[in-house]
């Protein structure tokens, strides 16, 4: 794919980057010079890697010529999967030029992790507090699902942590199927974490959970399948059944 585009005085007298999110594997030339590589293409379909940047800042020096060329080159890796979790879009190529400072900014943005961090130091105090609390005291389980409950959003957001660093190609499986895998993990778990919290207020109130309960944990698992398994929709139809059960059971132990 080739391209030709102009650049204003103003636009020269700043730093520029180009901001990409991608679908593919792709090699970007500006003006016959390769700019960076993301992901690995090869002649053999087996081989090509995707990768998406979620949009890295790419630096670019511009010729002096009032006309610049961009080239890409790109490859389609097969049976790759993809899911619209966490806001991802998934467009084959999305390439915009903007000045380098906005550039950064647009990327700080969008894989800000910081605030899993926090809520994993949180989540840590908490189930420090109340696996103390059973060991001390097993006769009262709640605290042992209480636990339970931060452990599993603990490792939900550890996977939503490898969800946005996977992206970037920096560990574990380097291309595109990372987001696809870390992000239906940690959106599960979500869930799992809301059925232990459903057990915590079952415990905690004394009351015996019966058939519905067990109802609810069978929608999760089976939603975990929907949400792999139905691009987009699915997710958003697993998700919603398994929280308006869980909400619905809460709201119905408040008035017993």
């Amino acid at each position: 794919m080739m391209l030709r585009f102009r650049i204003s005085e103003q636009a020269r007298k700043q730093k520029l980057a180009l901001s990409i999110q991608q679908s593919i594997a792709s090699e970007i030339y500006i003006n016959g010079i390769t700019v960076e590589r993301f992901g690995h293409i090869s002649e053999n379909a087996d081989e090509v890697t995707a990768l998406d940047p979620m949009w890295k800042p790419v630096p670019i020096n511009l010729s002096s010529d009032s006309i610049q060329t961009i080239v890409i080159r790109f490859a389609v890796q097969p049976e790759l999967r993809y899911t619209t979790l966490y806001g991802a879009t998934n467009p084959i190529l999305s390439v915009e030029i903007m000045s380098y400072d906005q550039a950064v900014k647009i990327f700080r943005h969008v894989n800000n992790t910081w605030i899993y961090f926090l809520i994993i130091g949180i989540l840590s105090m908490l189930l420090i507090v109340h696996i103390s609390f059973y060991i001390t005291y097993p006769e009262q389980n709640a605290n042992l699902y209480l636990s339970l409950y931060a452990f599993s959003l603990i490792l939900s957001s550890i996977f939503k942590i490898l969800y946005y660093y996977n992206g970037l190609g920096n560990i574990f499986l380097g291309d595109s199927s990372g987001q696809f895998i870390f992000g239906n993990l940690s959106f599960f778990l979500v869930f799992v974490a809301y059925f232990f919290a459903l057990l915590t207020i079952y415990r905690f109130l004394n009351i015996k959970h019966g058939w519905f309960s067990l109802f609810i944990l069978i929608v999760i698992i089976l939603s975990l399948f929907l949400n792999t398994g139905v691009y987009d929709l699915g997710w958003k139809l697993g998700g919603a059944l398994s929280q308006l059960l869980v909400y619905l059971t809460i709201i119905r132990l408040s008035y017993i």
